[in-house]
């Protein structure tokens, strides 16, 4: 009698096990693939191209209707996915030669140029769900290395609503430093399509031929002023307190290089009265860091994020 109780309730046991692993597996078969599938279409949409895109005379009327459009764009993906009309944007956008593709997943979209129409207008993403008030910028991701992956990983991965980067070589265009661009007018769309955005943009310098404090920075923090407001003045902070002291510089009071104070971008964000335009220099080697660790990413948009104005 002890063995069959032993028996049964062993039973039970490799029963109750073997359910468990099933409900396990249904788990598993019913888990959501569409963050892998996204994250694969995510890398293909926004992958470097071995040729760079050569320059076009930009029209200010082409700029115009791209951040007019882009406006209604923004609009349109704030809805849920379902009630977006997708079709109708795509033809839109098909008139001014840009591409609007959808991810399998619905939530993410990408606006790239027509392949037959590559002029170096830029590649840019947006995200419909979860809302986020941040959106990433990497100008230079040619000549930063790195600074383009780590946007689309920080795209993919945390809460950012929007990416921007770069089609062209610098060396034709600095699209940091010109008054006419669709980089321009991404960053006007997006302070006056999302109240309350903020607008990271992500460069890379290097420690080498550098002095003074520059010579020993991980990450110098600006937001393209000579007078840093709160937001760049409590996210050095919290870079601080996560990255060292040491590793971290505020412009201009702990640094007097890389502080961004002619960027275009920069002088429009605080046009239009949007406090939260970072300028975010990061040294090759913490740069090799984010892009390689997603803890490192996470602790670095976490103590970004931090130190953002409400």
């Amino acid at each position: 009698m002890n063995h069959f109780k032993y028996f049964t309730g062993a039973w039970w046991f490799a029963l109750v096990l073997t359910i468990g692993t099933a409900n396990l597996d249904a788990q598993d078969v019913k888990t959501p693939t569409a963050p892998a599938s996204d994250r694969a279409w995510l890398w293909s949409e926004l992958k470097q191209q071995k040729t760079f895109d050569h320059l076009e005379t930009l029209q200010k009327e082409d700029v115009n209707q791209f951040e007019k459009l882009l406006i209604e764009t923004l609009a349109e993906l704030k809805k849920p996915k379902q009630a977006i009309a997708v079709k109708p944007l795509q033809d839109r956008w098909a008139v001014l030669n840009w591409q609007l593709h959808e991810s399998p997943s619905s939530e993410m979209f990408v606006l790239r140029e027509h392949p037959d129409h590559r002029y170096g207008r830029g590649a840019y993403a947006f995200r419909t769900a979860p809302p986020s008030r941040i959106a990433l910028q990497a100008p230079h991701r040619f000549n930063d290395l790195m600074t383009g992956s780590i946007a689309i990983k920080l795209f993919h991965s945390q809460t950012v609503s929007a990416i921007a980067l770069n089609t062209i070589h610098r060396s034709a265009i600095d699209l940091s430093h010109t008054n006419l661009h669709f980089f321009n007018a991404f960053t006007s769309a997006m302070i006056k399509a999302h109240q309350g955005i903020a607008i990271l943009q992500i460069h890379g310098f290097t420690n080498q031929g550098k002095t003074g404090a520059a010579k020993s920075s991980s990450i110098i923090v600006s937001d393209g002023t000579k007078f840093p407001g709160r937001s760049a003045r409590q996210t050095a902070l919290e870079l601080k307190t996560t990255f060292g002291a040491g590793d971290v510089r505020l412009f201009p009071v702990d640094i007097r290089q890389l502080g961004g104070t002619t960027n275009r971008q920069a002088t429009i964000a605080h046009g239009l009265g949007c406090p939260n335009f970072l300028h975010l220099e990061l040294n090759r080697d913490f740069r090799a860091k984010l892009d390689a660790d997603a803890s490192v990413r996470a602790s670095f948009f976490d103590s970004v994020s931090r130190g953002l104005s409400n």
